[in-house]
C-alpha cells in the first residue's frame, strides 16, 4: 500500500499541482494512519519487532 501511494504522487512535481507532498498525501489523517499500521505490524513482526520492544507503543496517548 505504501509503495503504491509514493509511486503514484512521486512523478507529479509541486509545480504541476499546486500542493505540497503533505498534501499530495492526505495530510495529517492519512500519514498518521499510515505510521500506525506500519508501527502496528512491525512491533508484531517477529524478527524486526525485537528491537522496537518498549518504544513508542504508548505513542497516541503520549502526545494528547
Amino acid at each position: 500500500m505504501f509503495v503504491v501511494l509514493l509511486g503514484t504522487t512521486s512523478s507529479l512535481s509541486f509545480a504541476e499541482t499546486n500542493h505540497s507532498l503533505y498534501e499530495r498525501l492526505g495530510g495529517y489523517n492519512a500519514i498518521s494512519a499510515l505510521v500506525d499500521v506500519f508501527l502496528t505490524k512491525i512491533w508484531k513482526d517477529p524478527v524486526v519487532g525485537r528491537f522496537f520492544c518498549g518504544h513508542g507503543r504508548g505513542y497516541p496517548q503520549s502526545i494528547e
